[in-house]
């Protein structure tokens, strides 16, 4: 699946505008993360009890995005790739 379209899938949810920001928000667990060029990083969490893809670039806040048009204004969504993350213990320890 392109990564576009893998966004596009997370970030879809009711239309209209989001009550005031919440510092409040959850990373969902088993949602993919993506790196680029440059430092950034899109990771769909939740704010205020909607979805949201966050861009952040070498770890600082850049948007909350709800739309993949929206993350593509911040980061060329070609240079994206998923980060994979393996449970502990799966890596072979080399001595």
């Amino acid at each position: 699946m392109a990564v576009r379209d893998h966004l596009d899938g997370i970030s879809r949810g009711p239309e209209g505008a989001l009550p005031g920001f919440d510092v409040r928000f959850l990373i969902l667990p088993d949602m993919s993360r993506w790196v680029g060029g440059q430092g950034y990083e899109v990771e769909p969490i939740r704010l205020n009890g909607h979805t949201l893809l966050r861009v952040r670039q070498y770890g600082v806040l850049v948007a909350y995005c709800r739309s993949v048009a929206e993350v593509a204004s911040y980061v060329d969504l070609d240079e994206l790739v998923e980060l994979v993350v393996l449970p502990r213990g799966t890596a072979r320890e080399h001595h």
